[in-house]
């Protein structure tokens, strides 16, 4: 039988990498007649089915209240690499259920698109239980339909016929002739009609008065298309607008998923890069004021704590207040020496700071006893030789006859700061 090879993605936005080489193993006397058919379209279709990401949603569950009729499947390993336990002890450790996309026909001539599910729920490490569904079966499934999605295509695109009445001979005779305007009035007809529609559905929705532009065209509607189409321009991009509770969530889920990812990865550092514009223009203005950068700050250290509380996680320098980079190393060996050492200061405790602060004090005031001790005794040696004292005449007569041939070398300014420290010390 064709094996079917798995890929896993390591990071969002990376490319997949070699999970295992796989082919189906029938667990009872039913699968038997329906798997190699499946089989064969699965691999007829896919040179390889990419494992997207992990979710907790429900849409991926198979519980008693489930309305998707999901296919189970059982498959091993057969390419000898042993990659498949680890992946499934992972999922157990996280309770995360790792899903992926590919196309399988459904018919003779119809290719749509199919989730394959792998949950944490394994009852055997050597081997993968999964479960496959059509994707327009999967209620609140966040993916999209692959590229040549046959049926969903045709679905979307399909329209009812539209009903075309047949004039009767009578009514055509009977009916009376129109005088026409001629094609520049019935442009204007038709743009006036056109202008008076898109109006009134603006004005007649539920909670929203009507704008200034709106009233504009329905008073003058010769100033036409234009003003319309700024209108409902401006009122979709409110509805696609996101209150900061929804952002922030989604910035928490997506923090989440990368940490989980980095943490399979054999990368030792990853960066975090925040642009704080990118998540206030998906907030309503009035709301903006609760997107900061310090609760994206937070949330990215929050996250990395959670998946391992080992981490280190450091704020690198950045010229702009509203773009950062955090750096997420495993390891304190990975990490640069400077940011051990900033990250051991802002850890000691107020009373080690309290401590450190006090030996220097100490320190610094034995340095200046020093000084003043060492300055008094030469002042005490100068006036000593200039008036001649001690026991030794004839020594203190030379040494003063000397010190008054003695020439100051100092310059102007060594003078003027040994007689300002002389008096501060006095």
């Amino acid at each position: 039988m064709k094996q079917l090879e798995l890929a896993l993605v390591p990071t969002p936005g990376a490319k997949p990498e070699f999970l295992a080489a796989v082919i189906p193993l029938p667990k009872d006397a039913a699968e038997k007649a329906v798997i190699p058919a499946l089989w064969q379209s699965m691999t007829e279709h896919n040179k390889a089915v990419v494992l997207e990401g992990y979710t907790r949603e429900s849409w991926a569950e198979n519980d008693v209240t489930s309305v998707v009729k999901w296919q189970n499947m059982h498959v091993r390993s057969v390419d000898g690499k042993n990659k498949v336990p680890g992946f499934v002890q992972y999922l157990q450790e996280r309770q995360k259920t790792s899903y992926g996309r590919f196309l399988c026909a459904t018919g003779t001539t119809t290719v749509t698109t199919f989730v394959l599910v792998v949950s944490y729920k394994q009852t055997n490490a050597a081997t993968l239980s999964c479960r496959i569904a059509p994707l327009f079966t999967i209620p609140n499934c966040p993916l999209k339909p692959k590229s040549g999605d046959q049926k969903v295509l045709q679905q979307q695109h399909q329209k009812p016929p539209a009903a075309i009445s047949v004039p009767k001979a009578g009514d055509a005779a009977a009916a009376p002739k129109r005088k026409g305007f001629g094609l520049l009035g019935n442009l204007v007809g038709a743009q006036k009609r056109t202008n008076q529609h898109v109006v009134s559905s603006v004005v007649a929705k539920p909670g929203r008065a009507p704008s200034s532009a709106a009233s504009a065209t329905a008073s003058n509607p010769s100033e036409g298309v234009g003003i319309v189409a700024h209108t409902s321009h401006d009122i979709e991009a409110q509805q696609e607008l996101k209150t900061s509770g929804e952002v922030l969530a989604d910035f928490r889920n997506k923090m989440e998923q990368a940490m989980l990812d980095f943490d399979i990865a054999p990368e030792v550092s990853m960066k975090v890069p925040i642009k704080l514009s990118d998540y206030t223009k998906q907030v309503h203005e009035s709301d903006q004021g609760k997107v900061t950068m310090e609760v994206l700050k937070y949330i990215v250290y929050e996250q990395a704590e959670e998946v391992n509380d080992e981490w280190i996680a450091h704020k690198e320098p950045s010229e702009f207040m509203d773009e950062i980079t955090i750096a997420i190393y495993k390891d304190a060996e990975d990490a640069p020496p400077e940011v051990l050492e900033e990250l051991n200061r802002a850890e000691l405790p107020e009373e080690m700071k309290a401590q450190q602060k006090m030996v220097a004090e100490q320190r610094r005031q034995q340095e200046m006893k020093a000084l003043r001790e060492q300055e008094q005794k030469q002042l005490e040696a100068l006036k000593s030789m200039a008036t001649g004292g001690g026991e030794d005449g004839d020594e203190d007569v030379d040494l003063a006859a000397l010190n008054t041939q003695k020439r100051d070398r100092r310059t102007i300014e060594e003078i003027q700061r040994d007689n300002a420290k002389r008096q501060r010390l006095d």
